[in-house]
């Protein structure tokens, strides 16, 4: 509670993404498309119900949370699935002294903190909940064809993306939209084998295209 009041502090009127927490993580680009998809499925529903896998410290969920505003004249709501713990594996941590860091303030709850800083600053009539824990203990339990939209941006490693992809499709409502982040690459434009042998990790960068790439979205 303490890290939730110093937040409320340092920021009472306004949410927070920056420092080493990395709070917006990818193409911003990216929040422009998630509009247009909350535009296009509340063509069919006048009250969206979305659910989003992998929230970290919340700005898809502020983008989804307005665009719920405008398009759903404040009649949606949004669920986030998130352990909000750190993921990297221990060879990127020794390499990486950023990965370090943000996995120390996730580890220390600071993550998880500014989560609930930022989505108290959603518009008024949407409705924000949680659940923490890892997607594969948390989605078997959610009602099938349940939801209008579905957000994947949890873990990127093969089997975990996999099972986020298999589960949404049994979660998603029928004519409903299945949507995610982060397929930097396809698998054509890659060492096939070198993605096999990377598979288990959530990122990982490609030798011959000098850049990163998700195992489980390529």
């Amino acid at each position: 509670m303490a890290d939730r009041q110093l937040l409320q502090h340092l920021f009472p009127d306004r949410p927070y993404f920056g420092g080493a927490t990395a709070g917006i993580q990818g193409e911003r680009v990216r929040h422009f498309f998630m509009s247009a998809a909350v535009s296009l499925a509340a063509q069919s529903s006048p009250a969206l119900s979305i659910l989003e896998i992998g929230s970290w410290t919340g700005s898809s969920t502020l983008t989804w949370a307005q665009a719920l505003d405008r398009y759903c004249r404040d009649q949606g709501k949004v669920l986030c699935v998130d352990p909000w713990l750190p993921y990297f594996s221990a060879e990127q941590l020794q390499q990486d002294a950023n990965y370090q860091l943000m996995a120390t303030l996730s580890g220390l709850d600071i993550t998880y903190n500014l989560f609930l800083h930022n989505t108290q600053f959603v518009p008024q009539g949407v409705k924000i909940d949680h659940m923490r824990g890892l997607s594969v203990d948390i989605l078997p339990y959610l009602k099938e064809s349940s939801f209008d939209l579905i957000y994947i941006d949890g873990d990127h490693a093969y089997e975990s993306a996999l099972f986020d992809m298999l589960m949404a499709k049994k979660l998603v409502k029928p004519g409903g939209l299945i949507c995610g982040d982060d397929l930097e690459v396809q698998a054509s434009e890659c060492d096939l084998a070198f993605l096999e042998a990377n598979k288990a990790l959530d990122i990982l960068p490609v030798p011959n295209l000098k850049r990163n790439c998700h195992p489980g979205g390529a």
